[in-house]
């Protein structure tokens, strides 16, 4: 492990980054010092929610904002940064809008000069976007259209793309985007909102991309694709290994050792306060005694004075070294225990026995997705696991049992209330007062004192600290933990609906929610297109939803 990753000369590396540091507008420190030079290949960042990586992706595509980073960025030849959100039509995101309308001005016979060299080396641009599109399973049109024009394709990609499922749009902004050929691609959780045939065809092109990628996720099947894994931790880019196995072995085999010196300290500081107690035992013994012996006469007064000054001043010089030893374990176990992953509890309210279903759907056909009537009935501690690809109608029939919205036939009931978690955790509004306020504000009112609170949260890992933050400062993995509490205590026996609540959370934060998940008191439907994540969290039944023709 290497905290710089300097894993080819600067003549081979596509992409350099030299002593990098960034801070926040309000002054706080993401990343300090840190280097690297990636050649060609695959390269993963990955790290725990909140600590920069996305800063420095897009640092890394010339979009850092409005926060401040000083050292210098290099890139050999054209570089292009995918984003987890696409917060402008796919065509401008990617700067094709100006070349298909060049193109489509060239087609028509209605170009100067400068239109056509602003298409040199575009020429087969549409083919090859139609191309890649094809070869991701997506076809503009539905194929209805022989022959795709450069207005045609813009057509679609501002009017028609819109209609399509987030996984189906992700994989087009994908697909264009290697169709473009960019020497340095970086991606920012390209797998989000991907079905499984969609994550495996984004593995097989980053394993046969030519160029530099980088890219941050914490799926497994896309980091196992990772020629290396770069992982940002205490403000430091590390480099591990050659792959996701090794980083993982590498870091299980430092969290052990980690464990061990908290273990280690924890039996110091014992040690510690044992022969502080057992020094201060002796010390009133001894003055005990010498009072007895003054008393009686049997040794000289001033003899005894000398004798008790001397051993005072060697209990105190021995008092300070053991408390200053004492005071030096506890500082080495505090720093190690904030470093360390904290073991976390859910405390969840008791739930009187239920006689009657959640939810009962018979005959229910979606309004979007599969138009197969489907029939549903959630049971006591039932965990289902809504599958399914892209444009199914997975989310769909979250809303439809949330009565967000109407079912086009079929009924449905539902026995009492539903709390829905959306994708990103969206329930969490980007407000300012503090968690601890914000809990007390959304759980059943009258029902959970403030010492409670604190500690329902402490348990759930949001200690003292974290509850005096204000809401728009946790981490989106912290935000996954408010979220699940309030869901238990504001609504107590409400259904659970989870819409693809993995996506964006680390390895740790992906933990903590299947831990969640299988506490739960009541039941729950979760929309995942991880299959080992589902079965982490406890499924008892399976869905299968199927995109109409």
């Amino acid at each position: 492990m290497a905290t710089s990753s300097s894993l080819v000369s600067s003549s081979d590396a596509f992409l350099t980054v030299q002593q990098f540091s960034c801070s926040l507008p309000d002054g706080t420190e993401l990343i300090e010092c840190s280097s690297c030079s990636l050649g060609a290949g695959v390269f993963a960042l990955t790290g725990e929610n909140g600590s920069g990586k996305s800063t420095f992706l897009n640092a890394c595509g010339g979009s850092a904002g409005d926060l401040h980073y000083d050292g210098r960025i290099y890139a050999a030849g054209r570089r292009l940064l995918i984003g987890q959100q696409c917060a402008s039509p796919i065509a401008d995101e990617l700067n094709l809008r100006h070349s298909l309308l060049a193109l489509q001005a060239v087609a028509d016979g209605c170009y100067t000069e400068q239109t056509l060299l602003q298409c040199d080396g575009l020429w087969t641009l549409v083919d090859d976007c139609v191309a890649c599109l094809a070869e991701s399973g997506i076809t503009p049109f539905g194929g209805n259209q022989p022959v795709i024009t450069p207005a045609a394709l813009l057509y679609w990609l501002d009017q028609q793309l819109p209609l399509l499922s987030g996984g189906e749009r992700q994989k087009v902004r994908l697909a264009l985007a290697f169709s473009l050929r960019p020497q340095v691609l970086l991606l920012d959780e390209p797998g989000n909102d991907l079905d499984g045939a969609g994550r495996a065809w984004l593995a097989g092109k980053l394993t046969a991309w030519r160029g530099c990628v980088l890219l941050v996720s914490h799926q497994p099947a896309l980091l196992r694709t990772a020629d290396g894994i770069l992982e940002l931790s205490g403000r430091q880019i590390k480099y591990y290994g050659k792959g996701y196995d090794d980083y993982l072995l590498i870091r299980q085999k430092e969290q052990q050792a980690q464990q061990q010196r908290l273990d280690h300290l924890r039996r110091r500081q014992v040690m510690h306060k044992a022969q502080l107690q057992l020094n201060r035992e002796k010390a009133q013994r001894r003055s005990r005694t010498g009072e007895r012996q003054q008393r009686d006469g049997s040794q000289c007064s001033a003899l005894l004075d000398m004798k008790a000054d001397k051993a005072g001043r060697q209990r105190g010089a021995q008092e300070r070294q053991l408390q200053r030893q004492l005071d030096s374990t506890r500082e080495a176990l505090t720093q190690e225990s904030i470093a360390a992953p904290a073991v976390v509890r859910w405390h969840f309210p008791a739930l009187a026995k239920r006689r009657q279903p959640y939810a009962r759907a018979v005959g229910l056909v979606l309004p979007y997705g599969q138009q197969k009537p489907l029939n549903l009935t959630v049971e006591a501690a039932h965990h289902w696991h809504i599958r399914g690809v892209n444009g199914s109608g997975k989310s769909t029939l979250l809303a439809v049992l949330h009565q967000q919205l109407a079912a086009t036939a079929g009924s449905v009931s539902i026995a009492g209330e539903t709390v829905l978690l959306a994708q990103h955790h969206a329930g969490t509004e980007p407000i300012m007062i503090s968690t601890l306020e914000y809990f007390q504000q959304h759980c059943l009112s009258g029902t959970l004192a403030v010492t409670e609170i604190r500690t329902i949260l402490a348990a759930a890992g949001l200690d003292a600290l974290k509850c005096n933050r204000p809401v728009a400062a946790l981490s989106g993995g912290e935000r996954m933990r408010l979220n699940i509490l309030l869901a238990a205590w504001s609504k107590p026996g409400a259904l659970l609906l989870l819409d693809e609540p993995d996506n964006h959370l680390d390895m740790d934060s992906r933990q903590v929610l299947s831990s969640a998940l299988n506490a739960w008191p009541g039941s729950w439907l979760l929309v995942s297109h991880d299959d080992d994540f589902a079965a982490q969290c406890g499924v008892t039944h399976v869905l299968n939803l199927h995109k109409s023709a």
